[in-house]
């Protein structure tokens, strides 16, 4: 697995602009009308971590597929739930201030941790299985860094490394 991290300073979290809560909501909806036409087990993303325990995210599309979409809490939220669903992979967002000790296993398998106030630095956690091309995840992750970015401001630095189970 390789294990992207996101590591924000300098972020100012408000509610999300109404371009983003928008956007998302599209996303969801087009994703219930694909889910119509084809199971969610045959999501190309949902079938690479299929070999895993259920990741916390799959209950994402699952209350998706029963229409209740995902409420957005605010900017940062909204940019990693997006980027979940796009993507199809696990992706949390935590407050490195209220954060003191989690696992990977934490990450996956668990709803969100240390949710992120208004003002702080935060870290955020993209999960990808070895399949993808290291340079289609370095692009995955700099796509999000600079989407969280445009709308929450601070500065931002990525690493990506391979995590062994």
């Amino acid at each position: 697995m390789l294990v992207g991290t996101i590591m924000y300073t300098g972020v100012t979290v408000s509610d999300a602009p109404q371009m983003i809560k928008g956007r998302v909501r599209l996303y969801q909806e087009n994703l219930l009308l694909e889910m119509d036409l084809s199971p969610l087990t045959e999501r190309p993303g949902i079938k690479r971590w299929h070999q895993t325990p259920k990741p916390y995210f799959i209950s994402l599309f699952e209350q998706i597929q029963q229409g209740e979409f995902i409420a957005m809490v605010d900017g940062a939220h909204a940019i990693n739930d997006f980027f979940m669903l796009q993507y199809e992979t696990p992706i949390q967002i935590f407050d490195t201030t209220k954060l003191s000790h989690y696992t990977i296993n934490d990450i996956l398998y668990s709803t969100p941790l240390a949710p992120v106030d208004s003002k702080t630095t935060a870290i955020t956690q993209v999960f990808l299985l070895k399949d993808l091309p290291y340079e289609e995840a370095q692009a995955l992750l700099h796509a999000a860094a600079k989407m969280f970015w445009q709308i929450n401001g601070g500065d931002y630095t990525i690493t990506l490394e391979e995590y062994a189970e």
